[in-house]
């Protein structure tokens, strides 16, 4: 049998081998955590970035769906709206006219109102009521003459819009250029 201090040594010599396993494995373990942490913050990140994402697109949508809820009170103004006869105009209606054709501009411009749907919808009326109202000659009840093309040239918007139509219209029509366009 050994002798105390041989026992105390081999002991000792057994927990210092024991101490150093035990080190390599904690420090083999932390390496393992760091790339772990990295991995579990790139997916979090990722995680993040899809919800923000995915709230964007929600927002987008919901917006788009309120939008397209307020097409329902336009149309009706839109519909409600008699054709307008420019030799004897009815100021009344002439006003409502384009009073309505302010309000889809307006509706438009302000994004309260999808604008493709607006488009769609109204493109053709729209033009061809503005284009009414600006042949109309004096209307009755103002003080001093007033023409249909009066009350469109004090609503800005509405000429805007027509403007934007005309334009487009044009360019729908245009032939492609034959220049070819050339490379940097």
């Amino acid at each position: 049998m050994p002798s105390g201090d041989a026992l105390v040594a081999l002991v000792t010599l057994l927990l210092v081998i024991v101490t150093v396993a035990s080190i390599i494995a904690t420090w083999k373990i932390a390496k393992g955590q760091e790339s772990l942490q990295r991995r579990l913050a790139e997916d979090q990140r990722q995680m993040q970035e899809r919800i923000s994402h995915e709230t964007v697109e929600r927002h987008v949508e919901q917006r788009r769906f309120e939008q397209r809820a307020q097409l329902i009170p336009i149309w009706e103004y839109m519909a409600s709206l008699r054709e307008i006869d420019p030799t004897d105009p009815i100021t009344p209606q002439v006003v409502k006219t384009v009073n309505t054709l302010e309000l889809v501009a307006l509706c438009k411009e302000a994004e309260i109102v999808d604008g493709a749907v607006i488009l769609r919808a109204f493109r053709d009326k729209y033009v061809e009521l503005y284009g009414a109202v600006k042949k109309c000659g004096p209307l009755k009840g103002y003080p001093r003459r007033t023409t249909g093309e009066d009350l469109l040239a004090e609503n800005h918007a509405a000429t805007e819009l027509y403007n934007c139509l005309i334009d487009e219209r044009n360019k729908r029509d245009r032939p492609p250029s034959l220049r070819r366009e050339q490379a940097p």
